[in-house]
């Protein structure tokens, strides 16, 4: 775990020491708001440092040639130049990641991470008459219990990136309710079913 700036910059200095970039040059490439020693370690755990023209096609290792990006989309890109809008992109998602990060570090308490995934993956309370899923307590429970901080933060991204909300929107909207005798529903979808019970 890095605790202190200097074991901060020590492992800066070694991310980008195979392209000859210095730490203090990366941690500046860092969002302010980020750049707490433990909050900075987080953030960088998600970024590649990104060349625009890739070093397969005789891009300089450092200079201006480089900048952090999400490493699922580095890695996609592949051999291919990096374009301004790309570049553009990855500053604004890496204020947003730095923005979530803190906050979810500032909740500390692993209960405050299970409510920040349900509220940042999107309401997935629903369904008609005031009905909801009925594993809904249970993810909300697994969350609260194993979902502090970081993991948190992860699962929040990685539900807005794939749209979990409208797919659950889609879901809800072509799903055909069954009222049980017990007060329950079954929705009924592609030949799967699903218990819902009341609020």
């Amino acid at each position: 775990m890095i605790d202190t700036f200097v074991e901060l910059m020590e492992y800066l200095d070694d991310r980008g020491a195979k392209y000859g970039i210095e730490g203090m040059d990366i941690y500046n490439e860092i969002p302010i708001e980020a750049r707490d020693p433990q909050v900075a370690y987080e953030y960088m755990q998600q970024k590649d440092i990104s060349h625009i023209e890739p070093l397969s096609k005789g891009g300089e290792r450092a200079g201006d040639n480089w900048f952090l990006e999400d490493s699922d989309v580095n890695r996609s890109r592949g051999a291919e130049t990096a374009t301004e809008a790309e570049q553009a992109t990855a500053e604004a998602d890496g204020k947003r990641d730095a923005s979530q990060l803190v906050r979810m570090v500032k909740m500390g308490a692993a209960l405050g991470g299970g409510q920040m995934l349900i509220e940042g993956a999107g309401s997935l309370a629903a369904a008609e008459a005031g009905l909801i899923i009925s594993a809904l307590p249970v993810i909300a429970t697994v969350a609260a219990v194993g979902a502090a901080g970081y993991g948190t933060y992860r699962v929040v991204k990685h539900a807005r990136k794939n749209k979990w909300s409208e797919r659950f929107q889609t879901f809800k909207e072509n799903c055909s309710y069954q009222r049980n005798d017990d007060g329950s529903s079954t929705c009924s979808i592609g030949g799967l079913s699903f218990s819902l019970r009341s609020k």
